[in-house]
This record gives structure tokens, sequence and C-alpha cells, in this order.
């Protein structure tokens, strides 16, 4: 998705919200159009900075405009042309001279492909095909756009952490006390804003000579950048000068483990309910590999009917537009490489975390470093401070994928197949 789609969606989900009136919007909804303005600032300064970049770069790469050189005719209009402008003289004086040309072609040569005219190319250039470049495929960016952003004026976060909301049983017989819930006092963390930093070289002929390659590569290190980002928003370990992702902070007693009975399926739901009992937010997103969605995507019942829909048409060929990414549950799904096989995650992410960041993406350029002026080497340079916010972590619930290992009395009901499937799998776990 390109940045103008990204900053259209934004404008349409921001413009749904105030359409409502101020008055009928919720607390959460107001955080929803928040996030969708801080959004917006982000993308519109990312536009305008690589607009400008690339501006000033075009004008670099265009230079001066050169003379153009003559080149071989191909036809008797470009033969006089080239015959006139190569006597020095315009078309009037050649009238009024009575200028002559020299012969254009005798009828007696042979005609060839190459070989032909004083450059030797002759029709040569008419059998070469340039194509469009290949670039290395792009992973699509999806991570960063679940959370919400926000701009971060010191240079060190400190904030709290929320537990689990604590309450009683909330049945209530006539006349009784209500009973009360709470989250408990917070921990407050401390959280550094790490830097993204990618820097390469350009001669000045490249960007003369290949104003389209330079930039492809500018736009290459952009998404380089961003790809940085999103890994260590999600993957982040903390050491170093890495960021503390979201996986690392994800509490050990709010995941669902290969070990449990029930079925991925039915994990994700219950993933659900578990954000809720603890935080009361709605999850919203689920984040999934593509091995394990097309798994889940893939999954029939006893009568070889897929739960998601068939390759035609909808489950037990019903009416309705198939859909052949289904959302499980009706939560947006996110199928992106970034998560590895074999867990995945549910989340209420705009409402649990937040994407921090110092200032806006900076782009430099310097030909003032070392001996690159001496070489006509041109130095580019983008920089992003950013960091992630995790005030509430049971916003977020991380699900084995992995199948459950059924019992064989539990697998006997299934039928044979799933019986001896069961047995064997219990057999090797021992």
């Amino acid at each position: 998705m390109t940045i103008k789609d990204r900053i259209a969606a934004e404008k349409k989900a921001a413009q749904a919200l105030i359409a409502k009136g101020e008055e009928n919007l919720t607390d959460g909804e107001f955080e929803q159009l928040k996030g969708h303005h801080a959004e917006l600032k982000k993308l519109t300064d990312r536009m305008e900075l690589f607009e400008g970049a690339k501006s000033a770069l075009d004008a670099v790469a265009d230079g001066p405009a050169k003379p153009a050189q003559a080149k071989s005719a191909r036809t008797m209009g470009e033969f006089v042309v080239n015959e006139v402008k190569g006597a020095g003289m315009s078309f009037a004086q050649a009238k009024a001279v009575g200028f002559e040309t020299a012969e254009f072609k005798a009828a007696t040569d042979v005609q060839m492909t190459t070989e032909q005219g004083t450059d030797k190319i002759g029709y040569a250039p008419y059998l070469e095909q340039v194509d469009t470049a290949v670039f290395a495929h792009r992973r699509p960016l999806t991570i960063v756009d679940l959370f919400g952003s926000a701009q971060l004026s010191g240079q060190v976060l400190k904030y709290p952490v929320f537990g689990k909301l604590e309450h009683e049983e909330l049945m209530t017989a006539e006349g009784k006390a209500a009973k009360h819930s709470h989250f408990p006092a917070p921990t407050w963390v401390t959280d550094k804003v790490g830097k993204v930093s990618v820097m390469w070289d350009v001669t000045d002929e490249m960007m003369e000579d290949l104003p389209y390659v330079v930039s492809e590569i500018n736009d290459q290190n952009d998404y380089t950048m961003s790809l940085e980002e999103e890994d260590q928003i999600l993957s982040g370990d903390g050491s170093g000068d890495n960021i503390n992702g979201l996986l690392g902070r994800i509490p050990s007693n709010s995941a669902i483990a290969d070990d449990d009975a029930r079925t991925v399926e039915d994990r994700i739901f219950h993933a659900k309910t578990m954000i809720y009992e603890n935080t009361g937010f709605n999850a919203e997103a689920l984040v999934i590999s593509p091995a394990d969605y097309e798994k889940l995507r893939l999954k029939k019942d006893a009568n070889g009917q897929y739960y998601g829909g068939g390759f035609f048409l909808p489950a037990y060929g019903g009416t309705g537009q198939l859909v052949i990414e289904a959302t499980p549950w009706g939560l947006k799904t996110v199928v992106t490489p970034a998560v590895e096989d074999g867990n995945c995650i549910v989340g209420a992410f705009r409402a649990s975390g937040k994407v921090i960041y110092r200032g806006g993406r900076k782009y430099k350029a310097t030909n003032a470093d070392g001996t690159k002026f001496a070489q006509d080497v041109t130095t580019n340079k983008l920089t992003q401070r950013m960091g992630l916010q995790v005030k509430y972590p049971y916003g977020f619930v991380k699900v084995s994928t992995k199948d459950p290992v059924q019992s064989p009395v539990m697998a006997a009901s299934a039928g044979p197949k799933a019986e001896a499937e069961a047995k064997s799998a219990a057999k090797a776990s021992k």
C-alpha cells in the first residue's frame, strides 16, 4: 500500500468518526480519532519529505540541457535535417543558395540490420527492448499501522504499566452494595527511544545519467528503514541498540500454549475473551504467518466442506460473495511473514499500545565527507527515532497455532483414521 493510499484510508476512517458528531463519540472513538490524526500527520510529513528530496535529486540529476547529437538517419526526412544542420545552415539559407545533399541511399546498397551509417548501428536499436527494472520482493508493511502513534518531546519515555482488571463476582442481590472493579497500582517503566538509520553513496554521474535508478535506490532505502522499524516494533529484544518489541512484553500468563486442548480457531476466540476479561478492551486484530493462516483457512468439516467457504462458492454452496482471506471471528486479519510459524497474536492494538516517534523521518545529503567531494560522490542518509509504548500488556495474547494432540479415547469418536493418528502422536511424544 502506497503512502497516498494510507493517507486516504486514514482520512476516510477519521471522517467516518467526525460524521457521528462530537456529542456522540465515545472515549474509545476519541482515542481512535486521535490516532488517525497523528497517523495522518506522520504520513503527510513523510510524503512531503520525500517529494522534496526527490525534487532536489531530480534537479541535480537533470542538470543543464545538453546539445542533442545528430543520430544516423533512419528516414529521408532525418537525413535532410542532418545534412542541413551539418552544413551550419538554416533551412531558409539552404533554400536560398540551392543546397544539395549527398545521396541518402544508393539504389544498389544491400538492406542490412547493422553495419550501416557512420556509427555502424543501422537498425539494431529496433531489435532491443528495454523493460522495467526488477527489484527484490517487498514484504508488505502492516504491523506498525495496527498501533496508534504519538510524538515524544523528550529523550526518555517513562509511563505506567497496568496489570489485570481486578473484580469480584458481579452479581448483586436487591438492596446489596455493588461490587467494585479496578486496575491495581501500575508499575512505572522507562523505555529508550531507538534510532533507525541508513546511509548510501551515489556518484554525480549516476544522478545525471540514471535518475530513475537513483530514485528507486532512494525508495528502496526508505522501505528498508520502514521494514526495520516494523521488525523492531514486533520482535526487538531490547539488547544493544534494539528497542523492546511487542513479543517480549506479552506476559507469560497471557498466552495459550500448544498443550491447550482447544483447536486453533477456539484458542483464537478464547484469546479475545482473555483480553476482554483482563483489560476490558475488545480485541481488534489477528496477526498470523502465511503458513499458519493457510492451515486455518483450508480446514474442513467431516463432510469435506471448507469452514471459510470453498474455492468457488461460500460454505455449503451458500449465496453471497466468496471471501478468499476470511477473517476469523471478525478480527482484522494481518497475514505476514513478520510472525514466525507456530504462534499468532491476538490483540487490542490501538487501545493497548502506541508507536512513539521523536520527530519525523529526516533526510540529509552531503559530499563533504572525507574524499567524497573530490570523487563527486554524494552521501545520502535517512534517520528515524522511534520506540514502542505498551501500557496494557494484557491487551495481547500469544496463541500457539500447533494442533492439539488428541488422546486416543477422544479421537475414537472421530473415526478410525483420527484414532490411529492420535495413537501415533501419543507414541511419538513418549
